[in-house]
């Protein structure tokens, strides 16, 4: 599956997805993929860029997200 996933992917957003040449990290427990709630509204947290998203906000280090 991440082999058929890397061929799929645009040589220019590779970088989103695991190389299989050297094994995903996601499937070796390194990374993860959540969503927050807020415990008191029990509503869920807006976050930077949607699931999969192939963007600079899918970036952990993307700092123009809301301040929640």
């Amino acid at each position: 599956m991440t082999k058929l996933f890397w061929d799929e992917t645009p040589p220019e957003k590779r970088r989103f997805v695991a190389d299989p040449k050297q094994g995903p990290r996601h499937n070796r427990g390194y990374a993860v993929d959540l969503a927050l709630f807020e415990l008191r509204t029990s509503q869920e947290v807006s976050m930077p860029s949607a699931h999969d998203e192939f963007s600079e906000r899918a970036y952990r280090e993307y700092e123009d997200g809301s301040q929640e």
